[in-house]
């Protein structure tokens, strides 16, 4: 899942008062409630990626931005929106849009937003945003917080009618998912809908995701892509249309296909990223 993070008015207020009906500007100290943030998202960090959408990350470099967070949270940071900058100026949900249609290939995983800005939403994607009245220091903003993020989190990892997984198997599906980019509506597909055919082909398709860097990184854009692209070994079909057209008998011929090619370039003594 995808946290686009804004900090003014999120992190830090954006003014003081100082008397009945006067505000001054906030001059410090930067990012009071960023540890604050990362308490509260502890338990969804190591399935969480965050973009920085503030602004301060305009004429900051990724690194510099995470230098401001708790170590915790800029370990989630993996970049800014300001790293796609439009060609003209958009509100926020246009940008984090541009940004989406840049940076992923396929459909992007699940995302929210936590931001103090509301203008520009659509209606109908107001569930994504968690509107920061106040900052995250307030009681309602966290409420809303972990009840939007409790949302969104267990409905990207269980769709099945019956009993639900265990945790650490759900969050393992998950992060093969938003590797490879499976969009969501072929995840019950790919892994089942009942708990045994979850935890079945979640053990076959653990063998595929652990093998070593194939192929490298040199050769495609991102890690899974060539999931999604012809392969004349499985005679032009996608790998995985395989999986999903077979089952479990598709994960184990392209695991087969997968481990045979990487022992076969292992062997030869050929270097991996």
């Amino acid at each position: 899942m995808l946290l686009f993070l804004d900090f003014d008015g999120v992190l830090q207020p954006l003014g003081v008062p100082v008397g009945p009906g006067r505000v001054r500007s906030y001059s410090g100290p930067s990012l009071p409630y960023a540890t604050v943030l990362t308490e509260i998202l502890d338990r969804y960090l190591p399935s969480l990626d965050v973009v920085v959408s503030s602004t301060w990350a305009r004429t900051r470099s990724t690194e510099a931005v995470k230098g401001l967070l708790p170590p915790a949270l800029a370990e989630r940071v993996i970049g800014t929106l300001w790293e796609h900058p439009p060609p003209r100026p958009l509100s926020r949900y246009r940008h984090i849009q541009y940004w989406l249609k840049r940076v992923y290939v396929t459909r992007p995983p699940s995302w929210l937003a936590l931001d103090d800005d509301a203008r520009g939403w659509p209606e109908k994607e107001r569930s994504r945003l968690i509107h920061c009245a106040a900052p995250i220091d307030d009681p309602l903003t966290q409420q809303a917080l972990l009840a939007t993020l409790g949302r969104f989190y267990w409905s990207d990892l269980w769709w099945g009618s019956g009993p639900a997984p265990q945790a650490p198997d759900l969050r393992r599906a998950h992060k093969v998912m938003v590797t490879w980019q499976i969009p969501k509506d072929v995840r019950p597909v790919l892994l089942g809908s009942t708990r045994e055919e979850f935890e079945l082909r979640l053990d076959l398709l653990l063998t595929v995701f652990a093998v070593p860097h194939w192929p490298s990184q040199r050769e495609l854009g991102w890690p899974g892509q060539w999931l999604h692209l012809p392969c004349k070994e499985l005679d032009g079909e996608r790998p995985l249309q395989v999986m999903l057209m077979h089952g479990p008998e598709g994960i184990r011929r392209v695991r087969d296909l997968v481990w045979s090619h990487w022992s076969d370039r292992a062997g030869s003594g050929e270097a991996y990223e």
